[in-house]
């Protein structure tokens, strides 16, 4: 019987490179940096651990499962090589089924993978259903979960704003269609991960850290509207500078944290695109 790092070390064996290589092909051609190859790396790496804090809990996890989840978590975005749009999980679920034409032996839980890259944008959560069933792990909700994960964080403020603003959101409302979509995320995560202690410690900062800073964008946005004062130096600037600079130099996030860092002096401009430079380095690795 094999133990469940070992199952995800063969698992990664059989799938992570030939996927990754290929997602990182893609959006090389086609740069997004919010939902990139490295987005997806993140998310199988929250996969991981939420994998092992299941396990900690004696829920049996096989190896089906757990190839499952990793194929799941590396195309659930894929699809946004297609469309920015809500349906990109259909896009993706496409993208996914032509990448395993390639391979003779298909995953067991296909349609379950399938299904999950589909349907993982929906953030009603009103279908998935719990995380464990019956001592059974959802792929779905798992799915879900890691991903919602890569959105708290600076990384979570930078593809938050990204995103929205590629779909057209204007600044005026920006601030206050992620807040609600956050809540949204965190009370699923909550729900779902109250007996997962480890997750909770770990995350809810995290959580903390974009919801203040939306909120605090939201305040100053106010301000800017009734005093008709420019502001350079505030969560307003950092938007209108991944607008201005991330959106029209089109690279991953790393790179584009350090030429917003070589052309700022502005105190918070620096720090903010420090401190996410510094956390894109602690998550990302190549193989």
């Amino acid at each position: 019987m094999t133990t469940l790092t070992e199952q995800i070390k063969l698992a990664e064996k059989v799938w992570l490179k030939n996927s990754f290589s290929f997602l990182k092909e893609g959006f090389t051609k086609s740069p997004i940096p919010s939902h990139d190859h490295q987005h997806h790396l993140r998310v199988w790496l929250n996969s991981k651990f939420l994998l092992h804090q299941i396990h900690d809990l004696g829920i049996i996890i096989d190896y089906d499962f757990t190839e499952a989840l990793l194929l799941a978590s590396l195309f659930h975005d894929s699809g946004m090589l297609k469309t920015y749009g809500h349906d990109h999980g259909l896009a993706g679920r496409n993208i996914c089924s032509d990448f395993l034409v390639n391979y003779k032996k298909k995953p067991a839980l296909l349609n379950e993978i399938l299904d999950a890259i589909e349907k993982h944008d929906d953030k009603t959560y009103m279908g998935p259903g719990p995380l464990i069933i019956d001592k059974k792990t959802n792929l779905l909700t798992a799915l879900n979960i890691s991903d919602d994960l890569d959105a708290f964080g600076l990384i979570g403020i930078y593809r938050y704003a990204e995103i929205y603003l590629m779909r057209g959101i204007p600044l005026e409302d920006l601030g206050l269609k992620i807040v609600a979509n956050l809540a949204g995320r965190f009370k699923n995560f909550i729900s779902n991960c109250n007996n997962l202690p480890e997750m909770i410690r770990i995350h809810t900062p995290r959580f903390n850290e974009i919801e203040e800073f939306f909120r605090q964008y939201n305040i100053q946005l106010r301000q800017v509207e009734s005093e008709s004062k420019n502001h350079n130096s505030d969560p307003l600037s950092v938007v209108k500078i991944i607008y201005h600079k991330a959106l029209m130099h089109q690279d991953d996030m790393e790179n584009i944290c350090k030429r917003i860092l070589s052309q700022n002096e502005d105190e918070y401009i620096l720090k903010f695109f420090g401190q996410l430079k510094m956390e894109i380095q602690d998550q990302n690795f190549e193989f």
